[in-house]
């Protein structure tokens, strides 16, 4: 990546800065370039690439310091510019240099040291400086950090969604625990109704079930205090009333074991309305959770990515929008192949997937898209080239149809260029009959003219 060096602090650089701001003029209208400005823009990439070979450890070669030497004047009338706001100019002229032999030795020098410092430039140089701030760092080096905020944003959106959809499935898990007891203890509860009499035989046994119930209703209570945000309380005090009845009176405990009934079922329908959450909560759900693992992986890519440029001091920032386009791709990549990338799964597993893991499928692959969009884009071409293929054919097909095609067009072409040389050979033999006729030939040669006509003519109609 090269570039130019980027404007500074001073005057000079304030100056061309503001031109910068409105709209450049026609090129047969634009001012002259001021060889001051310029002479100021060479000698500062100067001063950066002296910096970084002297950090880098780059030895600088005898005829580059002797370059340096000669541009000596030229730096000291401009820091002379620099500390007296008076001087101007003309101070080059004062210390021996003009300005035109200031401007090229600056051109020559920039031009050894950019060979020197190589594949590094002097934008990119300042640009890979390490931040003294905050601000510093978010005006110098903006792609990077919004890509920061970025990747931070996604971080915390991806756990934050996590966490959602793992509240709405530890609530789908609670009900179900409770539900299951619930269906337990009903099962017990039919014990109860096939008893038909208070025998002895059988007081010891209601008992025993009677005592299983009283238990297993304080374990469901216990249990669907649990579940957050339940809309109804575990019956007890109903249930243990019943169960009294029941006890004293076995023999016509009938009704108060369908008053238990009525109020497990109701219990059962009001805690089942816990886990029935309207759909398109799931939906954006699922969706926000895709839409972070996109943005992970786009920002790990491009991140990573200008990483390698910035370690080897080598980031151009005229590829900023390249970064900003990369990032925005790979997030609608991601997003996309998480929704309509499940056939992949589906074919592989015969279509047996549970909601689980086609979910956390779906996040795969919206981090796999993030971070690779050409993949995604690879696989919108085949199938592209997949439905071209089903409505025009295979290219095959096409080759040999249009091969078919030539052939029988060459053979239309042969045919009608004997069909021509025929008829010329008849028109010629016409000729030389009648040619035959008027010089009195003898008959034999008249005769075998007139026979080769026929035979050719023959020929032509068959």
């Amino acid at each position: 990546m090269t570039h130019t060096a980027g404007p500074s602090e001073s005057s000079a650089g304030k100056r061309r800065d503001k031109t910068r701001t409105a709209a450049p003029p026609p090129l047969a209208k634009s001012r002259q370039a001021d060889p001051w400005e310029e002479v100021c823009e060479f000698l500062r990439a100067i001063h950066v690439m002296k910096l970084y070979a002297g950090a880098e450890g780059i030895a600088i070669p005898d005829r580059i310091r002797v370059q340096l030497a000669d541009l000596a004047p030229v730096e000291a009338a401009v820091a002379a510019m620099g500390t007296d706001p008076h001087c101007d100019k003309v101070a080059l002229q004062y210390m021996g240099v003009s300005l035109q032999e200031a401007l090229g030795k600056a051109i020559a020098v920039h031009s050894a040291l950019s060979k020197l410092v190589a594949p590094a430039t002097p934008d990119s140089i300042v640009y890979t400086q390490p931040p003294t701030s905050l601000k510093d760092f978010a005006n110098r080096q903006a792609v990077l950090f919004w890509l920061l905020v970025a990747a931070f944003l996604a971080i915390g959106g991806f756990l934050g969604s996590l966490v959602w959809a793992s509240k709405r499935a530890e609530v789908t898990v609670q009900v179900k625990l409770v539900l299951e007891e619930v269906d337990t203890f009903e099962d017990q509860l039919r014990k109860l109704e096939d008893f038909q009499q208070d025998t002895e035989n059988l007081a010891a046994e209601i008992d025993a079930v009677i005592t299983d119930l009283s238990a297993r209703s304080h374990q469901i209570e216990e249990s669907a205090q649990l579940v957050p945000q339940a809309p109804v309380a575990w019956p007890a005090n109903t249930i243990e009333s019943a169960l009294g009845d029941v006890n004293d009176r076995p023999a016509s405990a009938l009704g108060a074991i369908e008053r238990i009934r009525e109020a497990t079922q109701l219990f059962r329908r009001d805690l089942g309305s816990a886990d029935r959450q309207p759909r398109w909560t799931k939906v954006i759900g699922d969706q926000l959770t895709n839409l972070f693992a996109a943005m992970l992986g786009a920002a790990f890519y491009t991140l990573y990515t200008a990483n390698t440029y910035i370690v080897r001091r080598t980031f151009d920032r005229a590829y900023t929008t390249h970064y900003i386009a990369r990032f925005v791709l790979g997030v609608l990549a991601g997003v996309i192949l998480a929704n309509f990338g499940e056939y992949v799964l589906l074919e592989q597993t015969s279509g047996e997937v549970t909601e689980s893991v086609l979910t956390l499928t779906q996040t795969l692959l919206a981090l796999i898209g993030g971070y690779s969009a050409d993949a995604v884009n690879a696989i919108f071409t085949r199938v592209a080239e997949t439905m071209t293929t089903l409505v025009r054919g295979s290219g095959r097909t096409q080759s040999d149809r249009q091969a078919e095609a030539d052939a029988r067009a060459a053979d239309v072409q042969a045919q009608t260029a004997v069909a021509e040389a025929r008829l010329a050979e008849v028109s010629r033999l016409q000729g030389l009959h009648a040619k035959a006729v008027e010089s009195g030939a003898p008959g034999a040669l008249l005769a075998a003219i007139k026979s080769q006509i026929d035979a050719l003519l023959k020929e032509a109609s068959a």
